[in-house]
């Protein structure tokens, strides 16, 4: 996940989403997030909307990655570091 989290920090300064304030990629992971959700409904066969828009929930959770790494890059968080911490206290939780 570093290395996944390194490229980001790349492509997102040179695609200019490093400008963009926390209140703006908070918004952007929602509506990503939204768009997620929908996508996998469709996939599953729910009932949506007959004009929505077809999505590939494989790119969708890419885009969720991408903006979660993205905001995790603006808070200087280590997600990779931070997530095996989580995985250790989610095995010890039994």
């Amino acid at each position: 996940m570093k290395s996944l989290q390194k490229e980001v920090g790349k492509v997102s300064k040179i695609s200019g989403f490093d400008s963009e304030t926390l209140p703006q990629k908070f918004m952007l992971l929602v509506e990503e997030i939204g768009e997620f959700a929908k996508s996998v409904r469709k996939s599953v066969g729910t009932k949506t909307h007959k004009h929505s828009k077809e999505h590939d929930p494989k790119g969708e959770a890419s885009d969720v990655l991408f903006v979660l790494l993205d905001i995790c890059n603006k808070l200087d968080i280590n997600l990779d570091k931070e997530f095996q911490k989580k995985l250790k206290q989610i095995v010890n939780y039994k």
